[in-house]
């Protein structure tokens, strides 16, 4: 055992094996130690790595960790996305867009009918990482389409919005889904908005866009 040979208990006398014994306990205690686990490191071994650590989260001068959807990011301390600051993009239907961290809401001013700034609208539950990608975008009006409302429709909508400003003392109609005639239909509906310490009203009246073609499903032959 271990380069030592050891005699049957049997055949030894009581010194020889007192020795042998003796010899035996010395192999396994130097030998035989198990090798320690993670958890019995030193306490300040672990504080120290778990401070370090905290130290390499934290935003260096002029940075600011932002909590992104996968993990957490460092950003410029004058970053739109940091700041809120609205950020004039290139766009034939975006004029402006800005970020609230705070609060997860997107800010998308849009273009009137003459290409000047129209309305602003807020847009609930965006991300810090759909910001980005919405400012990084080559076409903004995609963008909202992809991200923002549902393609071919006017009323159509996947982020919860609301109209957060108005341009020019002009309240745009609300796109809205309702009963025309007996059937459902897209429509603008006028709109009344406190805007500038005052209530204002959209001043073009009711319009329906479409009627859309209600499809019923016969549920019966998927219930037993």
């Amino acid at each position: 055992m271990f380069g030592r040979e050891f005699f049957p208990v049997t055949k030894m006398a009581p010194p020889e094996l007192r020795r042998a014994l003796a010899d035996v306990w010395e192999i396994l205690s130097r030998y035989a130690q198990p090798e320690p686990s993670p958890q019995t490191r030193p306490a300040h071994e672990v504080e120290e790595e778990q401070a370090a650590r905290r130290e390499g989260r934290k935003a260096k001068p002029g940075m600011v960790m932002v909590p992104m959807h996968r993990g957490v990011q460092a950003m410029p301390a004058d970053h739109p996305l940091v700041t809120g600051d609205m950020v004039s993009v290139d766009s034939s239907n975006v004029h402006t867009i800005g970020y609230d961290l705070e609060h997860h809401l997107l800010y998308v001013r849009y273009l009137d009918a003459a290409g000047r700034a129209g309305p602003l609208y807020g847009y609930h539950d965006v991300t810090p990482d759909e910001f980005l990608d919405f400012l990084d975008a080559p076409s903004k009006g995609q963008w909202v389409w992809s991200h923002l409302r549902e393609r071919g429709t006017v009323a159509g909508y996947k982020k919860p919005y609301f109209l957060a400003g108005i341009a020019r003392g002009y309240v745009p109609r609300h796109a809205v889904l309702g009963a025309w005639d007996g059937q459902l239909a897209e429509l603008y509906r006028p709109r009344t908005a406190f805007v500038g310490g005052r209530w204002r009203t959209s001043p073009m009246p009711l319009r329906v866009v479409r009627v859309l073609k209600v499809v019923k499903v016969h549920t019966s032959r998927f219930v037993r």
